[in-house]
């Protein structure tokens, strides 16, 4: 695994970052949108309407370009208030399913689990989170046809659980984000210590 954080310098003013990475979000007026507008919805309602045909809000975005930028940097630069209604939108209806709190908190934590990033905290107790990760390297390994790159459920939990450690230890943190990849023939599993 390859670890990166900038140390700065004088021309990023020490913050270890060169240039930016622009976070967007696109909201579209379809038939359902009009339709809503027209009977005068409030801003709750498109909000919804807009999320449930697919709009990506700018902390979806931030999430797939984990590989651009920080989780630590999202999270400076986005309103709270869009932070908490992502991670709303995330539990939605998670508390009326018979879902452990494993399972929901595997949900909430799968942020940008499209683009392969998943935050871990305690991998003891993530086995779901965990056995979902492993679900992401097999699928990438069989698209890119490298059966003999994959491995067991076994021993990957035992790979992520002693690279979390080795992380919290080397950079004293609570938490891990890992991100799996494609990239040149091979997958890449990077870890961003939180």
């Amino acid at each position: 695994m390859k670890f990166y954080k900038g140390k700065g310098c004088d021309g990023c003013g020490h913050t270890g970052y060169n240039g930016r990475t622009l976070l967007s979000e696109v909201f579209v007026v379809d038939k359902a949108i009009a339709n809503a507008l027209g009977r005068g919805a409030d801003v709750e309602e498109l909000k919804n309407l807009a999320l449930d045909s697919g709009m990506k809000t700018m902390v979806d975005d931030g999430l797939l370009k984990l590989r651009e930028t920080t989780l630590s940097e999202i999270v400076r630069v986005l309103p709270h208030d869009m932070i908490e209604t992502f991670q709303r939108r995330n539990m939605k209806g998670d508390a009326s399913k018979s879902n452990t709190g494993a399972e929901i908190q595997a949900k909430l934590t799968m942020q940008g689990s499209e683009a392969g990033s998943f935050r871990i905290s305690d991998p003891q107790k993530e086995h779901v989170l965990i056995e979902q990760m492993h679900q992401r390297y097999e699928s990438l390994a069989s698209q890119m046809d490298l059966d003999n790159k994959k491995i067991g459920q076994s021993l990957f939990e035992d790979f992520i659980t002693e690279s979390f450690q080795e992380v919290c230890n080397a950079y004293q943190c609570k938490q891990v984000i890992y991100n799996i990849e494609s990239s040149d023939g091979r997958i890449d599993i990077s870890a961003v210590p939180v």
